[in-house]
């Protein structure tokens, strides 16, 4: 009995408490889609990608959703053009949502795969970083 009783417990802290406590917030991932699929057509127009599977084999962007709102890093990205009209989708995101949400943009000047690792991820900085705090 004991074992048993042991065993629910078990199996309850490590699959059901961290869904409960843990992982990533999905209060703000519809707006993440959203300016995700925006920035995928930027990228493509700009001829960075060629469609939206390339844009994801290149992992040339990603976003998480926060509790407070989307963090969004770019990666091998230098045309000005393309990154600016990538914040101006944040910018209308931000307004859409009456400013309760925070944004933050990293851009980073090297591939994805190269600030990968626990030392690569602290050597390496974005060049670019654009924080939108969101009101309460």
């Amino acid at each position: 009995m004991k074992r048993i009783l042991f065993f629910v417990l078990l199996v309850f802290f490590t699959l059901e408490v961290p869904m409960v406590f843990g992982g990533e917030p999905s209060t703000y991932q519809i707006q993440g889609l959203r300016i995700s699929q925006n920035s995928d057509q930027i990228l493509i127009k700009h001829g960075l990608c060629i469609d939206e599977n390339d844009c994801v084999e290149k992992q040339l962007m990603f976003f998480k959703s926060a509790s407070s709102g989307l963090m969004l890093s770019v990666y091998g990205i230098s045309d000005v053009g393309a990154i600016s009209e990538i914040i101006g989708i944040c910018l209308d995101e931000y307004g859409r949502n009456a400013k309760r949400i925070s944004i933050e943009v990293k851009v980073y000047r090297e591939k994805h795969e190269e600030t990968r690792g626990l030392i690569k991820s602290r050597l390496i900085s974005p060049y670019i970083k654009f924080y939108l705090q969101g009101e309460e």
